[in-house]
Parts: C-alpha cells; sequence; structure tokens
C-alpha cells in the first residue's frame, strides 16, 4: 500500500509543479483587465481556471464583450462546445454545452442532463430535479454581466445521444459527485447551479487537492460555496464560442 502511495505521488507532484510553472507566467494583465478581478484572489482563481482547461483557447476579454456580432459576422450559430478540465488538478474530465444566437441579439446557453437511471425514476423525481435545473438556470441568467442578453437553459434528456452531462441519480442518499458520475435528489438548486458550472468547464475554487496552494476563495462565488456567478465565469463559458473563428 505504501508503495502504491509513493507511486502516485511521484506521478502527480510533478504535474502540480508544471501547473504552478504556467501559472506563473500568466501575468494580471494578460487575464485581468476586463474579467472584473479586483485583488489577487480572484486574479488567482482566473488563472487557474485558464490553466486547468486542457483545449487552451484564451480569447481577449474584450472581444468576448461582443461575441454576438463576431459570431454573426461568421455565421456561427449553435456552436457545440466539448473539452476536458483537470478536475482536482488532475482528473481530465468532461464539460459540454451549446452556445447560439438569439432572437434578440444575445446568446442562448444550453446544457442536457441524462440520468442513467431514468427509467428506475418516478415521474415526480424528475419533475423536481427539472425545478431545481430551472432555477439553477434562471441564475445563471440573472447574473449576466454583458450588454447582451444571455439566457440558461438546464434539460433532462431522456436521450442518451443529447446529453451534455451523463450521471446516475441517488435518491434520498447523499453524495458529493463528482458532477460527472453521482448525482442526489438532497441537491438543491444551490448546488447544482455549481455543479452546472463544472457541466460548463469551470473549475471548483476552493482547495481541492492536497498539493495545491491556493487555501482561499471568495465565499460568494458560484465556484466557491455556490452562491452566485461572478463576470469571469461568464467569460471562462462565452470565450469557447469564438475558439472555432
Amino acid at each position: 500500500m505504501k508503495k502504491s502511495i509513493l507511486a502516485t505521488l511521484l506521478l502527480i507532484l510533478p504535474l502540480i509543479s508544471s501547473v504552478e510553472a504556467r501559472l506563473s507566467r500568466l501575468t494580471r494583465a494578460e487575464i485581468a483587465a476586463s474579467v472584473d478581478c479586483k485583488d489577487a484572489i480572484c486574479t488567482r482563481i482566473v488563472k487557474r481556471h485558464l490553466i486547468r482547461d486542457l483545449k487552451g483557447c484564451q480569447i481577449d476579454p474584450a472581444l468576448v464583450k461582443t461575441t454576438p456580432e463576431l459570431a454573426s459576422s461568421a455565421r456561427l450559430d449553435n456552436v457545440s462546445v466539448d473539452g476536458r478540465s483537470a478536475f482536482l488538478g488532475i482528473f481530465p474530465a468532461p464539460y459540454s454545452y451549446r452556445i447560439s444566437l438569439s432572437p434578440d441579439k444575445g446568446l442562448i446557453i444550453r446544457a442536457n442532463v441524462y440520468f442513467t437511471n431514468h427509467e428506475d425514476l418516478s415521474d415526480q423525481t424528475l419533475f423536481e430535479m427539472q425545478d431545481k435545473l430551472n432555477e439553477a438556470a434562471a441564475k445563471w441568467t440573472q447574473y449576466n454581466p454583458y450588454s447582451f442578453p444571455v439566457t440558461f437553459k438546464f434539460l433532462i434528456t431522456k436521450k442518451r445521444s443529447e446529453a451534455d452531462v451523463k450521471t446516475k441519480l441517488l435518491i434520498d442518499r447523499y453524495t458529493r459527485g463528482p458532477y460527472f458520475s453521482l448525482w442526489t435528489t438532497h441537491w438543491g438548486a444551490s448546488t447544482i447551479s455549481h455543479e452546472m458550472g463544472h457541466v460548463m468547464g469551470l473549475d471548483d475554487e476552493y482547495s481541492n487537492t492536497p498539493f495545491y496552494k491556493l487555501t482561499y476563495c471568495d465565499r460568494s462565488s458560484i465556484m466557491c460555496t455556490s452562491q452566485r456567478p461572478y463576470p469571469y465565469h461568464y467569460y471562462l463559458i462565452v470565450r469557447r464560442m469564438l475558439c472555432s473563428i
């Protein structure tokens, strides 16, 4: 057992060192000017989001503020966004969602949830989970910082081919996930708002690995304590629409 733990540590520590080295090369000016970071904690958190996104797409935040116009000019619509993020700083966990242009010159961001055991779930359970997803989507829509509308839609699907996240739903049992494996009916809308942040490629902002130095995060952030999204969260999600231009 001790040899196994040591072998794992020897594999993980170089990766953590590499992440730290890449983080140090990202300057505050690169990411803070247009994503509303006003302190060192915010800047460091955004850096970690960018580094852990294994897709490596970085778009000028000023351009992201004009996403509908740029996407329309490029005849870009209904973009499927798929990638992986270093969950816990190590595991390449999937993210998936779609971004389309809306009639009101804004964006619609959709993500579908597929419960792998849906045939065993009652209509009432599915109704209650959809209600929580609706509330989570409303929260993400409410705090949109851009001058154009951004509407979020999180829907349960019974078709595996339509899923952005596939997970088993536990009934009246506790779990912390992970989001791509286990959900529970015990979760409220706030927790689901946080988990859907993962589905859209956002990282946890609290210290979620024993090797990472960040131990504090803004406790009102949706990816820290599930309270509310911040402007930089929208930048991180919306920017990916422009990655294919």
